[in-house]
């Protein structure tokens, strides 16, 4: 053992102190011989420097799925372009139809109901300034209450940003002026609740009836006001310019990559499913994975979200059902508007000065996908769940649904009312069926005209499978 200043330490601990106490004596030589500036600035990244130009979007491929020959005609394997082109067609009227939107016409036959395109119609985003502001609906705690001078039907002015201020805008410790959690967005839909819409019961699709949404008187903060003015949005509507390139979208990214065909949370609901018309035309529930995996799809997730939001283009309790009855009864897309012969969509189908264009959504439908996603002569019975508990708000019918049974002929739709079953048509093919108890499995069938009416248990019903709760 060796003795330091009168401690006993091991041969180990005293090489480890002689090693530290040079290391220090070396540390402090090289920091006296340097320039101490030099040194801090040596401390600091480079710049980095970019010599490439940025070049176009489009030279840059749009992102798709690489197996619409899943879905669209494929004669031969691939996309034929009538197909592309009827599917292009479709999405474009149904994104401009303000007939999607419950608010219908106005005392002049003019269209008030808000399409997809209403808060998308300036460079692809929304500069609407009277009555854009929500008190704060998505504030921790939610908020209903508008802060002063901000209110129902206010005019937004440019002296009104930014909506946090400061007396010097460079100083964070600077008297504060002004702050709220108000926001900024956009208008939506009169609220009102669902009842139905006016095409008679029974009607055979499609036909010239201009079908409307009828609603009964709900309050909120925005109708009671004076005068009633619109529900606005808790966020304000993104560009959709280019956001097809988004690998996700919404703000928060709900509207996942992969679409699974029924709502915008892709791969976080497992319970979607669609139906399929397989061999010898049996229709069979599948979920959208392997070779029908929908990715760069995040566009189509998005899609599902705001038609029946009761804040954006829907009356409160609106299904998808009901919806899917509503646009398959005109028998022209976009029955209340011009369209304008130059667009370069919808220009070859326009009927202007008529309104509308020269197809129906159901001749569009069947021009862009394949049989096995909408036709089928079998009817489906969903039985009743055991045990169901009712939903007040939200009345959901049992069902039996029928296909087309030729590319003529169209069945009926009619409902019944019932708390079980909530029925969802989605803009490109599916309908969806969700069970409230937790013992019934969901289902989704492919976009077409339906009957829907009461009827006994199905084989189709699975016990034991449970039911997600629907998200919006």
């Amino acid at each position: 053992m060796s003795t330091v200043k009168g401690r006993r330490c091991s041969p180990l601990v005293g090489s480890a102190t002689t090693v530290i106490r040079s290391l220090g004596v070396v540390l402090l030589a090289v920091w006296a011989l340097v320039d101490t500036p030099a040194l801090l600035k040596a401390q600091s990244s480079p710049p980095i420097i970019v010599d490439v130009k940025l070049g176009s979007l489009k030279t840059v491929p749009t992102p798709e799925p690489a197996n619409l020959n899943q879905f669209l005609l494929a004669p031969g394997g691939s996309v034929s372009p009538t197909a592309r082109m009827a599917a292009i067609e479709l999405g474009k009227a149904l994104f401009w139809d303000q007939a999607v939107g419950s608010d219908g016409l106005d005392g002049n036959s003019r269209p008030i109901g808000q399409a997809c395109a209403s808060c998308h119609f300036n460079a692809g985003a929304d500069s609407r300034t009277f009555t854009q502001l929500n008190p704060g609906f998505r504030a921790i705690p939610p908020d209903n209450t508008f802060t002063p001078p901000f209110g129902v039907n206010y005019q937004l002015r440019r002296a009104d940003f930014p909506f946090f201020r400061l007396t010097d805008p460079a100083n964070r410790f600077s008297t504060l002026l002004f702050d709220t959690n108000d926001v900024a967005s956009s208008q939506g839909v009169f609220r009102q609740h669902f009842v139905d819409i006016n095409c008679l019961i029974g009607l055979v699709l499609p036909s010239s009836c201009s079908a409307t949404d009828i609603g009964s008187p709900e309050a909120s903060i925005f109708n009671t006001a004076f005068p009633p003015a619109r529900e606005v949005e808790p966020r304000n509507t993104p560009s959709m310019i280019n956001a097809v390139f988004n690998f996700r979208n919404f703000w928060d990214g709900r509207a996942r990559n992969e679409f699974n065909g029924v709502n915008p949370i892709g791969d976080l609901d497992p319970f979607a499913r669609v139906l399929i018309s397989g061999s010898l035309l049996q229709l069979q529930k599948t979920q959208l994975n392997g070779n029908l995996r929908l990715e760069n799809s995040s566009l189509a997730s998005q899609s599902v979200g705001p038609p029946l939001s009761d804040l954006e283009m829907s009356f409160n309790g609106r299904i998808f059902a009901k919806l899917g009855k509503k646009m398959l009864s005109f028998a022209n897309g976009l029955p209340n508007q011009q369209v304008d012969r130059n667009d370069s969509v919808l220009g070859p189908l326009s009927r202007s000065p008529l309104n509308g264009i020269m197809l129906s959504y159901s001749d569009l439908i069947k021009q862009a996908f394949q049989a096995q996603w909408w036709n089928s002569p079998n009817v489906i019975t969903f039985g009743a769940c055991p045990q169901a508990q009712p939903e007040p708000q939200r009345p959901r019918p049992e069902v039996m649904i029928p296909h087309y049974v030729s590319s003529r002929r169209v069945s009926r739709l009619t409902l019944t009312s019932s708390p079980r079953w909530s029925i969802t048509l989605r803009f490109s093919w599916a309908l969806r069926f969700r069970c409230t108890n937790p013992r019934c499995g969901l289902m989704t069938r492919p976009l077409t005209a339906a009957s829907i009416r009461a009827a006994p248990p199905s084989p189709l019903t699975q016990p034991n499978q449970r039911c997600p709760t629907a998200v919006r």
